[in-house]
């Protein structure tokens, strides 16, 4: 009997250190064995835009930096919407996903200050460096890892520029249009500075919104308005440039703290190559979109010359700066005055 209980006891021992020995396998997703593992990335990017692209890429990085890792694209909201896909990271069940600052901007509203109107400088060298080194991008990411995320990349995507059914060749021709916009208080005050009205739409519905006149107009990235059609249902076009839509890539703090040193330092250099491709690709990308519309189109282009867009900072800029302030108080002055700060050193 005292042969069995020892046998029993000590078979018992020897599935816990084998059990033991297997705890990395990877089954929490981290590529810490040679077992093969399965990153989620979601995203909203489609039909090739910028934001498929950078998607496409990080996809080509992470497998040739990992060896163990493959990597599901989950695009055009498959795996739901921007609140949705932050949830899923912060639950654990999605290792990235993309999402509009502006989205972020719900947990850290101090995010918003990023999309004022022309906040920010259109030289894509000081504009990478204000969110590759600038003091304000810092302080928002040190908010997000306090809600148990962590930002891994920030993406400047092109600025945005109007399109409406109605002539928008000068400010004052903006009173009284319907302007879709995004629910929110800083994208619902950049358009308001234009005398037009603020019109909240889901994004899905923008399109049959311009066709059936629900509102007169919209604001988007070039490659955007190329990719979904919108020129097809709308009449002018200013290439306004005010402006710039930037995303976040974020990770779960937990799934990335269980990667190693040298696993981290592999995922710093992935993200140095998907921004270097996606600033080469994003200029040739714009122009060729802009030409697509040209030939596809008889929309009214309109360019502003560099006086008239500085008359346009000038109106539209002040008016939504301070309902930032306004709502969100001393926090939204401080990274005002970060910002301001970056740009000047941006552009030494």
């Amino acid at each position: 009997m005292k042969k069995k209980t020892l046998i029993l006891v000590l078979v018992c021992m020897l599935l816990t250190a084998l059990c033991a020995c297997g705890g990395g396998s990877g089954d929490d997703g981290s590529a810490g064995s040679s077992e093969k593992v399965v990153w989620k990335y979601a995203h909203t990017g489609r039909n090739g835009d910028e934001l498929d692209q950078y998607a496409n890429a990080f996809k080509k990085y992470v497998e040739e930096e990992f060896d163990n890792v493959t990597v599901e694209l989950y695009g055009a909201d498959q795996l739901g919407n921007e609140n949705q896909r932050m949830e899923q990271v912060q639950g654990g069940s999605c290792e990235f996903a993309q999402v509009y600052s502006l989205a972020l901007a719900t947990i850290v509203p101090e995010a918003q200050a990023f999309t004022i109107n022309y906040a920010l400088p259109t030289d894509p060298d000081a504009l990478a460096k204000v969110f590759r080194e600038g003091e304000a991008v810092k302080y928002i990411n040190d908010k997000v890892e306090e809600k148990g995320m962590k930002v891994l990349d920030w993406y400047a995507e092109d600025f945005s520029c109007y399109t409406s059914n109605k002539d928008i060749s000068s400010l004052d021709k903006f009173k009284g249009q319907n302007i879709r916009c995004m629910d929110n208080f800083v994208d619902i005050a950049n358009v308001e500075a234009t005398g037009a009205n603020a019109t909240t739409l889901d994004y899905s519905e923008v399109y049959s919104g311009l066709q059936l006149g629900t509102v007169d107009g919209q604001q988007n990235p070039i490659a955007i308005i190329e990719s979904n059609k919108f020129y097809e249902v709308q009449k002018y076009l200013v290439l306004s440039n005010h402006e710039c839509v930037q995303d976040v890539v974020i990770t779960n703090t937990e799934f990335y703290n269980s990667l190693t040193a040298e696993e981290q330092e592999k995922l710093a250099r992935v993200f140095e190559k998907v921004s270097e491709n996606a600033a080469n690709v994003k200029a040739e990308t714009t122009a060729n979109a802009l030409q697509k519309i040209k030939d596809s189109s008889d929309i009214k282009i309109i360019e502003l010359t560099d006086e008239e867009r500085a008359a346009w900072a000038d109106k539209i800029s002040e008016g939504p700066r301070k309902a930032f302030v306004k709502q969100i108080g001393e926090s939204a002055e401080k990274v005002l005055e970060l910002l301001d700060k970056d740009i000047a050193a941006a552009g030494k």
